[in-house]
């Protein structure tokens, strides 16, 4: 039922929001945006599949027992690869459908499609999530294959030059009109459209996807002949990717496997690391509290797939933030538009996230599963274990999110109740993030499980992902609406009520979203502490 309510909601999202293009920019125009807006977001999914299969297929390929089980038994090693490649893809991609969907009903709505731009919106789309998939796969075959002890920092570097290219677009979108001064809306929207022109190469998967779809969906008369084309342009390529990795497999998946699974011949002395020099003095006073926070903090660290992808996120959300006052020609300044961007900016580092917290933070019971006679065999109570999540967890996200909320609401110049309000709220977040992660991760076990994103894909994690999105948008949403209402509307309405003081409504709201975030991170932590003490292994 979560489920439905969420994909109408976001079928509704993307309905008003394609109208609103096509009622204030006009048919043209707007059919222009849509065309590069379509173009633009196919092409961050096409890239973002790519890295999530790079990661998955790292686990899949040569981690997983059912990939060391099928070694033993009398199968090609190509059919082994084929079948974790598709196993994968599952795991990648059903999300695909999950957002794609409502966005290509919205989209046929909007522009009264004849009835074989549905399932050829389908159609395409099956190619086109089979050729992230088949990259990525091959991607890290021949990492493992050939630099089995550096595919990590491999990983890392192409999420770094990922968030140089992302920064370098971002920079360059909010300074086009930097060099002429002030200009029209219209002159600034064709100088942002023509630096965004990259994402409608016609050489691209995304664009032979957008152009395919709305060709039909818009009544060419040249439809039939040009989704025909595209269609086989995606679907060759989607072919080739997955040949590629077939080929390959048969030569190298067996010297990788078993790579894999070596030792190295590098040496070290047992000393303290850097972290246990900078992290040590803040958990000293619990030994065995900080030997579980500094194994996670560790963990984290020695894998650049988790810390490269928050870079990446919270390194985008840092630029814009900083650089909002650069819009000039947009009315930033103006109370409504200042309340609406302060509290959407809020909103989107809220969401983000609550996507990190499910992702990296919901597994993390399910992980220890397998160890978990180890620490069965040291002095830590079960509930230690629990709250040594959480507190990594905590610590790692308020570092995040209040940080950005500061320079957020420093580079709006926001008034000390915002500010304050915002700093608080987000504290807050941090906080119910972190507890509904950790709790519910330990309400939802899979301890059979290694891969971290099987595990995010089941019932419990997105049940923990729903749950996490409806805190932040009753947080947040309600808090920019309060602010809308008592002190923007006020300033553009004289006939507006606005209350003798602002603490009358202020404090109350805080109040509720104190208690809200509270109850939010400590009724799932206390289930998930009671369901992990009752678990035998």
């Amino acid at each position: 039922m979560a489920g439905l309510t969420f994909w109408y909601g976001l079928f509704w999202v993307f309905l008003l929001g394609i109208r609103f293009v096509f009622e204030n920019t006009g048919p043209l125009l707007g059919t222009n945006l849509v065309h590069l807006g379509l173009s633009l977001f196919l092409m961050a999914l096409t890239v973002m599949l790519m890295f999530s299969n790079i990661l998955i297929s790292f686990t899949n390929l040569f981690k997983s027992n059912e990939t060391s089980f099928l070694y033993s038994m009398p199968v090609r090693r190509e059919t082994i690869f084929l079948y974790k490649l598709f196993e994968s893809l599952l795991y990648s991609s059903w999300a695909v459908f999950a957002l794609g969907l409502p966005l290509m009903l919205a989209l046929g709505i909007q522009t009264n499609a004849a009835w074989p731009f549905y399932p050829l919106c389908v159609a395409m789309a099956v190619p086109f999530v089979v050729l992230p998939a088949g990259v990525g796969a091959l991607i890290g075959l021949v990492l493992t294959a050939y630099m089995p002890r550096r595919k990590g920092s491999i990983l890392a570097v192409i999420g770094v030059v990922m968030f140089i290219g992302a920064a370098a677009l971002v920079f360059s979108l909010y300074h086009t009109n930097a060099a002429g001064g002030s200009k029209s809306l219209d002159l600034m929207l064709h100088s942002a459209l023509g630096k965004l022109s990259f994402a409608r190469n016609y050489m691209t998967p995304n664009y032979w996807m957008a152009e395919g779809v709305l060709r039909v969906s818009e009544g060419h008369p040249d439809a039939p002949r040009i989704s025909t084309m595209f269609f086989a342009a995606i679907g060759s390529s989607a072919l080739l990717s997955v040949a590629l990795g077939w080929f390959a497999s048969g030569t190298l998946y067996a010297g990788a496997f078993s790579d894999s699974h070596g030792m190295g011949n590098r040496t070290r002395r047992a000393e303290k690391s850097a972290l246990e020099r900078i992290f040590g003095p803040l958990v000293s006073g619990n030994p065995q509290m900080a030997a579980l926070m500094m194994k996670d903090i560790k963990t984290f660290f020695r894998d650049p797939a988790q810390w490269a992808q928050v870079l990446i996120f919270f390194g985008i959300l840092l630029i814009y933030n900083t650089n909002i006052q650069n819009l000039s020609s947009f009315p930033v300044d103006q109370p409504m538009y200042k309340n609406l961007t302060s509290f959407l900016n809020l909103g989107a580092a809220s969401m983000t996230l609550a996507t990190i917290c499910s992702r990296f933070v919901f597994p993390m019971i399910s992980l220890e599963g397998q160890r978990f006679w180890i620490l069965g065999l040291a002095p830590i109570a079960r509930k230690q274990i629990m709250w040594s999540k959480f507190y990594f967890a905590f610590g790692g996200a308020a570092l995040l999110s209040v940080p950005l909320s500061i320079l957020s609401n420093i580079a709006q110049q926001s008034t000390p109740i915002v500010f304050a309000v915002q700093v608080w709220i987000s504290l807050l977040i941090a906080l119910g993030l972190s507890g509904m992660t950790v709790g519910m991760g330990a309400l939802f076990p899979d301890f059979t499980e290694r891969n971290p994103s099987k595990i995010v894909s089941g019932f419990g994690g997105t049940l923990t992902l729903i749950m996490s999105i409806g805190l932040v948008a009753s947080s947040v949403g309600g808090a920019g609406l309060l602010f809308h209402r008592f002190t923007v509307l006020p300033q553009i309405d004289s006939n507006a009520w606005r209350p003798v003081n602002e603490l009358y409504w202020l404090f109350p709201f805080v109040g509720f979203v104190t208690a809200l975030n509270l109850a939010a991170g400590l009724i799932p932590m206390k289930l998930g502490i009671r369901a992990l003490e009752q678990v035998e292994f």
